[in-house]
């Protein structure tokens, strides 16, 4: 800008804003990998307590359970003992239908006395973790959805 003039340029008020939107995108950018790596931190942190409960089941025959509430999900050795918890965070949940007793359990063998899907959902980042436990052989495996 010139000394005698009052006003900006054009040209100059474009850069500004073009500027502004862009540090803008890159933010809204960042949060969504953040998410994402939260979500797939959070999936791999309950496939971990999945296999030591598996693997503890097999070599001492107690019996241990993986127990979901809606923000939360308990590793339990039963009838009462935590032995570990993953709390989900802020966006992630657990859809209400499988929240309760005993989602799985494992009692003396690797394989759970009944398999199933375990969800977790971020609706903030429309995305899914679904963890999955074979009946028969105890294989855990994540598959992430869009929702």
């Amino acid at each position: 800008m010139k000394p005698s003039q009052k006003g900006y340029t054009l040209i100059e008020l474009v850069t500004v804003l073009l500027i502004m939107a862009l540090l803008g995108c890159g933010v809204q950018i960042g949060n969504r990998m953040v998410k994402e790596v939260t979500l797939k931190a959070k999936a791999s942190e309950i496939v971990k307590g999945i296999e030591y409960i598996k693997q503890s089941a097999a070599v001492t025959g107690n019996t241990y359970a993986i127990i979901c509430f809606e923000n939360r999900i308990l590793f339990r050795k039963l009838p009462h003992d935590t032995l570990y918890k993953v709390q989900l965070g802020q966006n992630i949940r657990v859809p209400a239908y499988m929240t309760g007793e005993h989602f799985f359990k494992f009692k003396g063998t690797m394989a759970p006395s009944k398999g199933g899907t375990l969800i977790l959902k971020d609706k903030s980042l429309r995305k899914q973790a679904r963890i999955t436990v074979g009946i028969a052989t105890g294989k855990v495996r994540v598959y992430y959805e869009t929702i």
